[in-house]
């Protein structure tokens, strides 16, 4: 809902906006507290701002969505899969440590 959330909304957008801050937003909370609004209303938010670089997101569900959803172990091969697939330079560097062995 429009016009909604503001202050939490604020705080998210300031984050984003400051390069010193660290890189990865977690919210968290009880069911139905709007988190899934927030994190949709900042990504929509993030994509019309040329400014702003997003580079993924995962979001986690118990009742609903792929199996992969419900569970956290795969938050970070998801963000992996979709930032190699959103940018050459990290696919290039992500292919030449998977060669190493890492």
């Amino acid at each position: 809902m429009g016009g909604t959330r503001k202050g939490i909304l604020g705080d998210i957008k300031t984050w984003v906006k400051d390069p010193g801050t660290y890189k990865i937003c977690w919210l968290t909370g009880r069911a139905g507290t709007g988190k899934s609004s927030i994190a949709k209303t900042i990504c929509m938010e993030a994509k019309r701002d040329a400014a702003v670089v997003l580079g993924g997101s995962f979001f986690c569900s118990r009742s609903s969505g792929w199996a992969a959803q419900r569970d956290i172990r795969c938050v970070v091969s998801t963000l992996v899969q979709i930032l190699a697939l959103e940018s050459s330079e990290f696919q290039q560097v992500l292919v030449e440590h998977i060669d190493s062995g890492i």
